[in-house]
């Protein structure tokens, strides 16, 4: 019945591992295009100039959902030093979509 629900992904760009735990791509076709590096080096970069102190290093990347919504979770450490997770829909990294931003919080 698909695609296997975890897959790796590394990227040498931005340093951004994907787990897509519990997205099957056939259940969530929205996602698949966040899978690949470039598009996720994309939505990462996005977020990077949606956010206000940026992202100075990513630590994963969850393709899951957010809210009932398909989404990248998007675990990242700002210029201050600062955890955050920031949630961005499938259309993160697309022109004139900017991050997609569904929501954000900082953690701890």
């Amino acid at each position: 019945m698909g695609s296997p629900a975890t897959k790796a992904l590394a990227s040498e760009s931005t340093g951004v591992t994907s787990n897509r735990a519990g997205v099957d791509a056939d259940s969530s076709p929205a996602l698949g295009r966040l899978s690949s590096q470039t598009p996720l080096a994309a939505c990462v970069d996005a977020i990077r100039r949606a956010h206000p102190l940026g992202v100075a290093a990513v630590e994963v990347v969850d393709l899951a959902s957010f809210e009932t919504s398909p989404a990248a979770l998007v675990f990242f450490t700002d210029n201050s030093g600062a955890r955050w997770i920031w949630a961005s829909g499938p259309d993160c990294g697309l022109a004139g979509r900017g991050a997609d931003t569904l929501g954000n919080a900082k953690i701890g």
